[in-house]
């Protein structure tokens, strides 16, 4: 399982997203199998137990391709936060952030 961090700000914040008509989805360029293991062990020990809303798996990296956070030569996603019309017609980029270092 890939070491990794979630926003803490957006998960207290997903009830504010839906109060306005906005569905909230996670997504990361690990498998589904990565996906399952996170949501099945708990915050306290890393995890996302709990978690409120879907996550999707670009392992293909396709969708970090075509929204422009893919570090192509790392290999690696930066974060980022878009809002998509109800149409998929605009992807407004909120914010890119690299993901956080992690020493193993």
């Amino acid at each position: 399982m890939q070491k990794n961090l979630t926003n803490p700000i957006s998960i207290v914040r997903i009830k504010e997203f839906h109060d306005i008509n906005c569905e909230v989805v996670g997504m990361s360029t690990d498998s589904h199998f990565s996906h399952l293991q996170w949501i099945n062990t708990p915050r306290k020990q890393g995890g996302l137990g709990g978690l409120k809303y879907p996550l999707a798996s670009d392992f293909s990296k396709k969708i970090s391709t075509d929204y422009g956070v893919l570090l192509e030569e790392a290999g690696v996603a930066l974060r980022g936060l878009f809002i998509i019309d109800k149409d998929v017609r605009e992807k407004k980029p909120i914010s890119k952030k690299k993901p956080p270092k992690f020493e193993f």
